[in-house]
């Protein structure tokens, strides 16, 4: 199916350069524009088809209504992936929002899903259990704080925020799409550590265990590293890329 992938938001729940904050990376960003990191925010066209795949920067949100986004996935309840969510209530045609019954409950969406009837519209999914939009889309769970889905949408394209590596179900579920296009945590970058998401390391485990054609790196804290050092950690894989916001990636 043709379309693209475009990264509106590759940053971690502080973004890139975070407040207050003078490390390398977030100098490097004040410096240089193009290396700032807003919160997780996804836009998937296929095959004629536009979504959202999570909403955690206000501005990426805005960029998307220019055009005409009808659906929204949501991954978990964490704000850096829901931050934007408020601006839906201004859209002049529906919206529909899937995410699990365990989002929808959150202290952050039940709210805004009971006030905003009339313009959003939510619709609960479940692991594994595929639905279409009309494009088909396998929510897979992943390995967070929360309980978190991660998507597979037409065995295309996935979206694996937030995570350390992937339950066995879900890795298997996932080698079987063969997806063109995987979006990958890499929250930890460079550092050795990592809680509740993956580190360069880990990443690329996942990327080897299920050989997307074009891994994207993403969801990347201020301290996982420089751009440039984590673009030469990964240089001599090619189908392995660091996404920027407004990254864009070709299906076909």
């Amino acid at each position: 199916m043709p379309g693209h992938v475009e990264i509106l938001g590759s940053g971690a729940a502080e973004m890139t350069p975070a407040f207050n904050c003078h490390c390398e990376a977030c100098e490097e960003a004040r410096r240089e524009h193009r290396l700032r990191r807003r919160c997780a925010c996804v836009l998937v066209e296929l095959d004629g088809s536009r979504l959202l795949i999570d909403v955690g920067s206000p501005e990426a949100v805005v960029e998307a209504g220019e055009k005409e986004v009808k659906t929204l996935l949501l991954s978990h309840e964490h704000v850096d992936h829901l931050a934007g969510l408020n601006l839906l209530k201004w859209s002049s045609t529906k919206v529909n929002v899937y995410c699990s019954n365990h989002v929808l409950n959150s202290y952050y969406v039940w709210p805004f899903a009971a006030k905003n009837r009339d313009v959003v519209e939510f619709n609960t999914v479940e692991a594994f259990k595929t639905f279409k939009v009309p494009v088909a889309i396998t929510p897979i769970p992943l390995n967070h704080s929360v309980p978190t889905l991660g998507f597979i949408i037409e065995n295309a394209v996935a979206y694996l925020l937030d995570t350390v590596n992937l339950p066995e179900d879900s890795l298997k579920r996932l080698r079987e799409a063969k997806v063109q296009v995987m979006l990958v945590d890499a929250t930890y970058g460079l550092r050795e550590d990592y809680v509740n998401h993956n580190n360069l390391s880990l990443a690329l485990e996942l990327v080897r265990k299920t050989e997307p054609t074009i891994a994207v790196l993403t969801h990347i804290a201020h301290y996982a590293g420089r751009f440039k050092e984590l673009k030469r950690a990964v240089e001599e894989l090619s189908w392995v890329k660091i996404a920027l916001d407004h990254s864009t990636f070709t299906l076909t």
